[in-house]
């Protein structure tokens, strides 16, 4: 009795996790997988991330680098930072959406 349960609940994660996968990949959305916060002449600390955007962080203001996954693949955003949220993000948007 017990293994059918825990079989039925692994089914229903499995079909969970499925479909969520499908949704990311059909629509083209994005869900937040990391954010790291650069400050200027930094260096990057992933090798994906240098190969993206560079060495070091050549701007004159703190950056977010966002990595998203899309269902398929990981994508990098960057944004502006700001504490306050002026001109800029505190934090990476948790869920983009297609084209963005």
């Amino acid at each position: 009795m017990k293994s059918s349960r825990i079989f039925t609940f692994l089914l229903i994660i499995f079909f969970i996790t499925a479909s969520i996968e499908i949704f990311l990949f059909l629509t083209g959305s994005k869900l937040l997988k990391n954010e790291i916060l650069i400050s200027p002449g930094e260096p990057y600390p992933e090798q994906e991330i240098v190969e993206i955007f560079g060495e070091y962080h050549a701007k004159e203001s703190k950056s977010l680098i966002c990595e998203y996954f899309n269902g398929r693949k990981i994508i990098y955003r960057e944004f502006k930072y700001s504490a306050t949220n002026i001109n800029g993000l505190d934090t990476c948007p948790t869920y983009l959406r297609p084209r963005q």
